[in-house]
């Protein structure tokens, strides 16, 4: 963090969170779960990779890298961006557990030392 005379002032940290968890009914007793993850990239970061995972199941811990873990990556790197989780045709019922992800590092070609930063669990249940 920065100081000012007395007076600290936190270091503004790249942050991920859901911005959008909703089941639309297609008809035929179909529905679309959609999860969107929103990231916003402060001066000094830069994006690795940006995403979301998933799983169909609640016995799954949803993690990067994780068994039946499930991962869409954004192909945008802007700052200020969203990705989103459509899955279509999904069963009155089915529930998909969803995290955005982000990979983030100090902006800085020499540094590659990177952060892995999570949205909270999001569940989605097609109702």
């Amino acid at each position: 963090y920065a100081m000012y005379g007395d007076t600290a002032v936190a270091e503004k940290k790249p942050a991920i969170a859901i911005t959008m968890n909703q089941a639309s009914a297609q008809g035929d007793g179909k529905f679309t779960l959609t999860v969107a993850a929103t990231r916003d990239l402060p001066a000094g970061y830069e994006l690795v990779e940006q995403g979301i995972l998933f799983a169909k199941s609640d016995a799954v811990e949803v993690v990067y890298g994780g068994t039946g873990v499930n991962k869409i990556v954004s192909t945008g790197t802007v700052d200020n961006g969203t990705t989103i989780l459509n899955l279509r045709n999904a069963p009155s019922g089915a529930t998909i557990y969803a995290k955005g992800y982000m990979i983030v590092k100090k902006a800085g070609s020499e540094n590659t030392d990177t952060d892995l930063v999570y949205t909270e669990l999001a569940v989605c249940t097609a109702e």
